[in-house]
């Protein structure tokens, strides 16, 4: 043996004597035994996917369909809930860097996002649809129509960065160099009205929500009620690694669909529980 080795076997003997040498990790973490170890259930989302995650108009108080799911994943697992707040092109990061255990915002099931991380099963499945400005006359009823548009020239089109209609309208012919970036459907909303952009695209429920709250711009966006859409499956994003944690978020997504308290949750913040329905 060399010295070098024989001084290492030496070191891990006395190591090991004194019971400081770690056990070989887990191929899984356990997330769940960790989040209560920690006493606190992290959560990433946006404060601006309205009827699921966003802001009291009076209070500024964080409220929503996601948020109070995020209180009773706190309050099964027995720890306090931490809501941390950042721009969706945030959100995935935060995720992969151990910063938050759970996405819990409104977040489409996409193809290029299951090579990151896992989903939880579907939250909600819905549409989305084309927003132009009020009076342009335009009445699109399908994304096809829009990248024509965009063709001929008639169009600037604005979206939120990685949002996942980027890769839809990209996909069917816009580039990405002539897309217009947002940090929030709320700024390509309001760019819409003032007439910098001409189209935008929104989840349906989401964006008519945004027009009830917002009677003022409401009237100066039109939102394409003729858009035929397939509905998209939304669901939490959560580490490959952290598999008890999917399980359990799983587990109480199953468990409140079928009893009916989710579609209660819904209704309670004027959203449709019809969302709650599958593809």
């Amino acid at each position: 043996m060399t010295i070098k080795k024989h001084c290492l076997s030496l070191l891990f003997s006395a190591a090991l004597a004194i019971g400081v040498v770690a056990a070989p990790a887990h191929a899984e973490d356990d997330a769940v035994q960790r989040i209560k170890d920690a006493g606190v259930l992290n959560v990433a989302l946006t404060p601006t996917a309205l009827g699921f995650n966003y802001k009291h108009p009076e209070t500024n108080e964080l409220i929503g369909i996601n948020v109070e799911m995020a209180r009773i994943f706190a309050k099964e697992l027995g720890v306090e809930l931490e809501l941390i707040q950042m721009p969706f092109s945030a959100t995935f990061e935060h995720l992969l860097s151990g910063r938050s255990d759970i996405v819990m915002t409104a977040t489409l099931i996409r193809p290029e996002r299951l090579e990151k991380f896992n989903f939880s099963d579907v939250t909600y499945s819905f549409g989305f649809t084309a927003i132009s400005r009020a009076g342009d006359g335009r009445d699109y009823k399908n994304v096809e129509e829009v990248v024509e548009d965009f063709k001929a020239g008639n169009i600037k089109v604005g979206e939120q960065t990685n949002a996942a209609f980027v890769k839809i309208i990209r996909d069917a012919g816009i580039p990405t160099t002539e897309i217009q970036f947002y940090e929030n459907k709320q700024d390509a909303i309001r760019d819409l009205a003032l007439g910098r952009i001409d189209v935008t695209f929104w989840d349906k429920p989401i964006v008519e929500f945004f027009a009830h709250l917002n009677p003022d711009v409401a009237e100066k966006i039109n939102i394409h009620q003729n858009f035929d859409s397939p509905r998209l499956d939304n669901g939490y994003p959560i580490r490959f690694e952290d598999t008890e944690l999917l399980e359990f978020v799983n587990g109480i997504l199953g468990r409140m669909k079928a009893d009916g308290s989710m579609a209660e949750i819904a209704k309670s913040f004027g959203v449709d529980p019809e969302i709650l329905q599958t593809n």
